[in-house]
């Protein structure tokens, strides 16, 4: 079940029209949730993966409207995957 904020934050939770099954809305300033809707809930990560995939594009300045082409994945080694993923 949904959960608002109670105080300065006085939100109608039932006005809200929210198709996703999670949620969670934080005040930036004091980490303080406004809006919760499941958040607790383990998900899989596939709408992180598009998240991260817009913001890599959006903070490489990319335009958008512009199409990017992806070629098919490149076969990775163990070792060369170690090696991306220590730091410098």
């Amino acid at each position: 079940m949904p959960v608002a904020a109670q105080g300065p934050f006085a939100l109608d939770a039932a006005k809200l029209k929210l198709s996703s099954a999670n949620a969670l809305v934080l005040d930036a300033s004091s980490d303080i949730a406004i809006y919760s809707k499941a958040a607790q809930e383990v998900t899989p990560i596939a709408s992180l993966t598009k998240l991260m995939t817009a913001m890599v594009t959006l903070d490489a300045n990319q335009p958008m409207d512009e199409r990017i082409s992806v070629r098919p994945r490149s076969p990775v080694t163990i070792q060369a995957a170690r090696r991306r993923s220590s730091p410098p």
